[in-house]
C-alpha cells in the first residue's frame, strides 16, 4: 500500500477550521503488476465518516480478483456542526481518478471502475453522472478525464426524492438550508444520460437506512437512457454489509460484480 496526497497544496473548497487530515489515496497494485483494470473504492459513512470495512478489504478483494485497486479517502463532515461539503468530495473523487490515469504507464492502470457503498455509493455514482462538473483551477491534472469506465454503487444513496432520501447524507453534503435546486443537483438520477458509463448495482430489499428505491430509481433511469445496467436485489440484509461475508446469499454480489467488471474494465 502506498499513501498519496490527493492535492499538492490546500484542496479546493477546503474548510480551514477542519483539523482532520486532508484527503488522500491509497494505492494497492496487483502483485503481478502489468496493465490491468483498476477498482477505485469509496467507503460509506453518510458523508460524516469512512467505514473501514468498506475500504481496505474491498481493495484486497479486487487485487485477489485480478485488478489493481485504490481507496479514496475523500473529505467528510467530521464536526458536530459541519459546514456543507458541496462539491468538495466530488473534486476529491475526480482528482483520484486523474491521479490514477496520470500514472497509467508507470502503475499499469488500464480502465477504471469506481465502486462505493452508501454515501460512498453516491460519490461513486457522482463520478459517473457529474463528470462534466467544472474542474477547479487548483487541479493541475484538469486536462485528464475523470469519467470512469464503469461504476458500482452498492446500497447507494442516489435521490433526494421524499420516498428515497437518506437525510443524513444530504445534510452533511448540502447543509440544513439546502434549496431544491441544490438537492436536484445531487439527485443523481436526474443527471443520467446516454453517455453515463455501464453500471452494476446491488441493494437489499429490507435496508432500513437507505431505501431500496435509490437503486431502483437509478437502474430505471439508466435503462431508459440505454446504459448497460446490472441490478441485484437481495431479499434480506442490514445496511452496511460491505463484502457481506456473513451471508451466503448477499455475499454473491462480489463474484457477480467481478464478472461484470470483467466485461468493462479488462
Amino acid at each position: 500500500m502506498e499513501k498519496i496526497a490527493l492535492w499538492p497544496n490546500t484542496p479546493p473548497l477546503w474548510n480551514e477550521a477542519d483539523t482532520r487530515e486532508q484527503p488522500w489515496l491509497e494505492w494497492y497494485p496487483h502483485a503481478d503488476g502489468g496493465v490491468r483494470g483498476c477498482v477505485l473504492v469509496f467507503p460509506g459513512g453518510g458523508y460524516g465518516m469512512r467505514a473501514p470495512h468498506e475500504s481496505v478489504p474491498i481493495a484486497e478483494a479486487a487485487n485477489a480478483a485480478g485488478f489493481h485497486a485504490a481507496v479514496c479517502h475523500y473529505r467528510v463532515a467530521w464536526r458536530e456542526d459541519p459546514v456543507a461539503l458541496g462539491n468538495g468530495p466530488l473534486f476529491d473523487a475526480q482528482r483520484a481518478i486523474r491521479i490514477l490515469r496520470s500514472h497509467a504507464t508507470e502503475w499499469g492502470v488500464g480502465k477504471i471502475a469506481t465502486l462505493g457503498f452508501s454515501a460512498g455509493g453516491h460519490l461513486c455514482a457522482s463520478t459517473a453522472t457529474l463528470w462534466r462538473t467544472s474542474v477547479p483551477a487548483e487541479d493541475d491534472l484538469k486536462d485528464i478525464s475523470a469519467k470512469p469506465d464503469a461504476f458500482v454503487p452498492c446500497y447507494p444513496v442516489i435521490s433526494s426524492e421524499a420516498s428515497s432520501i437518506q437525510r443524513g447524507s444530504f445534510l452533511n453534503l448540502l447543509g440544513q438550508d439546502a434549496t431544491q435546486e441544490q438537492c436536484d443537483a445531487y439527485s443523481l438520477e436526474k443527471h443520467v444520460d446516454a453517455e453515463t458509463p455501464p453500471c452494476f448495482i446491488w441493494h437489499t430489499a429490507d435496508d432500513e437506512i437507505v431505501p431500496l428505491q435509490n437503486a431502483l430509481i437509478l437502474s430505471d433511469y439508466l435503462q431508459r437512457s440505454g446504459v448497460p445496467v446490472e441490478l441485484h436485489v437481495f431479499p434480506h440484509g442490514k445496511h452496511g454489509l460491505g463484502l457481506a461475508e456473513e451471508s451466503d446469499v448477499v455475499s454473491q454480489w462480489w463474484p457477480l460484480c467481478v464478472k461484470c467488471l470483467g466485461r468493462y474494465i479488462t
